[in-house]
């Protein structure tokens, strides 16, 4: 009689050597985040591609996604210029985005600079430049989400990391897979996956000498706390990051409510529509229904809105149904027919202390305090020493292209406009925003930036103190 398991084997095919069945198993999760995030081949998703091995395992697996009616790849890369061969690592991102025949956008280090060195530049600012591109990158683009090469090891040492400085619980669970804006498909990978990922394709990558160095706090908690921990206890790494995961879970679980958005600065357009304050969904699918959208929300639809929500992000889009849009910003809902973006306006309003002057979408007042700031105290943005300004013409204005206002604390210049935005303000209500102008020279954003030349100092006799006042906005059905 055969033997049973000789048969089976003549059977059935050979199975795949260990590397391809890695292989598969690593797209095939990519594949899989993709289609959990509700993207279809129609849509676009701009890939971060840094030329490392973690950005290039993600971008080699979009392009086996695409192939699958997974979305259209546009790949960025920011070409910070902390070393001497960045633009050779640029030209090398350009060439795998080239082969693989998809658009890609290389940001100067001019257009999104971080100041300083590669010696003296700080994370924080490295992190804050690469964002900002990333989001302007994907604006153009038009597409529904970034996707990083963000990998589980990467998961753990973000969470040591928010731990050390405090954080509670939303930052104890890390990194989420999907939070409508981002995406990481590659979360669940481990770092030994991606490097035998690159092994088994042959993959060109970059290694970045910046990852090594121990002046980076990430660098130290990678190459230094992490394998002592894992030293302690083997498994760690995987043990923190699965941790992250549960957390995760049981906050999405938490009951969410919809804020109000009163003194909300919110885009302009004159059938905007505020969701009342309550709980979410049901208020929110509500509001959408008083619209008059004819198609039900669907799970895609009502699960990034609960993302943004629970992200309290400071602006965020979401398609609904029929070209209808939500925006996202501090907690707050307002729907929209279409997707819009404030525009810069003209001509600018001129502006008396004591006084008030309308703007769009509210209203600015300055009003003179007698006295000079409590305690002697330096007060907060919102008020200006008056005695710089006594004499001198005021006006708000919208904020000018290419506008640059000077750094703090002996920082280079920097784009007002940049500066709003990595400071709160959404994108899509920059060029909206007043910006107090005092002789041709910006002095001021009411409550988001002031120019240190009009601080008011200890012993200020008054100050002025700006309040901008958000008109409000009706909620559905409540039009005449």
């Amino acid at each position: 009689m055969e033997d049973s398991a000789a048969r089976a084997n003549s059977e059935s095919p050979n199975p795949a050597p260990p590397d391809r069945r890695l292989v598969r198993r690593v797209q095939d999760g990519v594949f899989r985040a993709l289609v959990s995030a509700g993207l279809r081949a129609d849509d676009t998703i701009v890939a971060a591609v840094s030329g490392g091995p973690d950005s290039t395992v993600l971008l080699d697996s979009l392009v086996a996604a695409r192939r699958r009616g997974g979305p259209a790849v546009h790949v960025a890369h920011l070409n910070h210029g902390l070393r001497a061969d960045a633009a050779e690592v640029a030209e090398a991102v350009v060439g795998l985005a080239r082969d693989a025949g998809l658009p890609v956008t290389v940001g100067a280090p001019h257009d999104y600079p971080i100041g300083g060195s590669a010696s003296e530049a700080s994370e924080d600012a490295a992190r804050r430049a690469r964002w900002t591109f990333l989001r302007d990158v994907a604006r153009r683009a038009g597409a529904a989400r970034i996707a990083t090469g963000h990998t589980r090891n990467d998961q753990a040492e973000t969470v040591i990391m928010n731990l050390a400085r405090g954080a509670g619980p939303r930052g104890i669970s890390g990194m989420r897979a999907d939070d409508g804006e981002i995406l990481r498909p590659l979360l669940t990978v481990s770092r030994d996956d991606v490097a035998a990922y690159v092994q088994a394709r042959g993959l060109p990558v970059d290694a970045d000498p910046l990852n090594a160095t121990p002046r980076f706090r990430r660098n130290r908690i990678r190459h230094e706390a992490l394998p002592l921990l894992d030293d302690i206890y083997p498994g760690a790494v995987n043990a923190i990051a699965r941790s992250a995961e549960i957390l995760a879970g049981e906050l999405d679980g938490l009951p969410l409510y919809v804020q109000p958005a009163d003194g909300l600065r919110m885009p302009l357009h004159p059938e905007r529509a505020a969701v009342p304050e309550g709980l979410f969904p049901a208020t929110f699918v509500a509001a959408v229904r008083a619209t008059g959208a004819r198609r039900q929300l669907g799970a895609a639809q009502l699960g990034a809105v609960a993302r943004a929500l629970r992200e309290d992000t400071h602006g965020r889009w979401v398609e609904l149904t029929d070209g209808a849009h939500a925006f996202v910003r501090e907690g707050a809902v307002v729907v929209y027919p279409e997707r819009v973006r404030d525009a810069a306006w003209r001509p600018p309003a001129p502006l008396a202390v004591p006084g008030e002057a309308r703007v769009p979408g509210g209203s600015v007042s300055a009003k003179l305090i007698e006295g000079g700031p409590p305690g002697g105290r330096a007060m907060d943005g919102f008020t200006l020493d008056h005695d710089r300004l006594r004499g001198r013409t005021l006006t708000l204005r919208a904020p000018a292209p290419h506008e640059r206002v000077p750094g703090e604390s002996g920082q280079p210049p920097r784009d007002l406009s940049r500066l709003l935005r990595s400071r709160g303000v959404a994108a899509d209500i920059v060029a909206g925003m007043p910006v107090l102008d005092v002789d041709g020279s910006s002095a001021c954003v009411p409550g988001v930036w002031r120019h240190v030349d009009f601080a008011p100092g200890p012993n200020a006799v008054r100050v002025v103190a700006l309040e901008a006042c958000w008109d409000a906005i009706p909620t559905p059905g409540a039009r005449a």
